[in-house]
């Protein structure tokens, strides 16, 4: 069991997390979008996490909505940037294996002479 110091410090923090005005309740709920999330789907898309599609489309829309807060906030608009990289080099890594795939399915060129 944690020291009693633990344990009252954890019970601060739960209850300044439960009175904050920022919730997380995931992608999709129409809630501001920070660097932190930017950061998890980054590392989503790294570590290969299986995200549902409807999560996927939720993530997309909420990055393209939260580009009104690019002008204000540099940090961010470079995060946003490296989580759209990081989805377009995902999507062209699949692409490119799918393509590996079809084509060592495909019968071999013959050569003809």
């Amino acid at each position: 069991m944690p020291s009693r110091k633990k344990r009252k410090r954890d019970r601060r923090r739960a209850e300044a997390t439960a009175s904050s005005s920022r919730t997380h309740g995931g992608w999709g709920n129409g809630l501001p979008v920070d660097r932190g999330d930017l950061l998890l789907v980054r590392r989503a898309i790294r570590y290969g996490w299986p995200v549902p599609p409807e999560v996927r489309q939720a993530v997309v829309d909420d990055l393209c909505a939260s580009f009104d807060k690019c002008n204000e906030d540099d940090r961010f608009a470079m995060a946003v940037c490296r989580t759209v990289i990081a989805m377009e080099g995902e999507n062209q890594a699949l692409e490119h294996a799918e393509q590996d795939r079809t084509w060592a399915t495909d019968s071999p060129p013959t050569a003809s002479g």
